[in-house]
């Protein structure tokens, strides 16, 4: 990866304004320059990833997310810093997501289990990207210009779309 060893992260899982650091890769086809994630528990690392030669950011969070996390430890609660999200490495066909963790009801405040509070790529431009990092990495291809939809579809929706010509 890169990165080097685990250093800390934020908690809560929080969302947070990304931005793309390089518009013209593939994977960042399409996307804006600047947009909300889902929420996500964020990683710091060890080595910063933008020394590495090899590494190339796409996207990292923006300044305008700080603070970012909710503690309740102070440490886990960010007030700067550059913190890469997605890389690549140039020398293997690869993408980095650092995206993926849940906000959960671990406290039980809103009923007996540990129910999901969030969801991660629930987001276009998070659907986007790892779509675009699949069609890049899998055929080495742009994926096409089709709409993202990122709420579930039904199965009745799904049967109707099917036998519709």
């Amino acid at each position: 990866m890169g990165c080097g060893l685990y250093k800390g992260n934020t908690w809560r899982p929080t969302s947070a304004i990304l931005k793309v650091d390089q518009l013209t890769h593939p994977v960042t086809r399409l996307l804006p320059a600047l947009f909300e994630s889902a929420p996500n528990e964020w990683y710091k690392w060890e080595h910063n990833l933008r020394d590495n030669p090899n590494l190339e950011v796409l996207l990292s969070i923006d300044s305008s997310s700080f603070p970012l996390g909710i503690g309740p430890k102070l440490f886990e609660i960010w007030h700067k810093g550059d913190y890469p999200v997605v890389w690549t490495n140039k020398k293997y066909n690869m993408v980095y997501v650092n995206m993926g963790h849940n906000d959960m009801d671990y406290e039980h405040k809103y009923g007996p289990g540990n129910a999901t509070l969030s969801h991660t790529f629930s987001r276009e431009a998070e659907c986007r990207m790892l779509l675009n990092a699949l069609f890049w990495l899998g055929a080495k291809s742009a994926l096409p210009d089709l709409p993202i939809h990122t709420d579930p579809i039904s199965k009745v929706e799904l049967q109707v779309q099917q036998i519709q010509p």
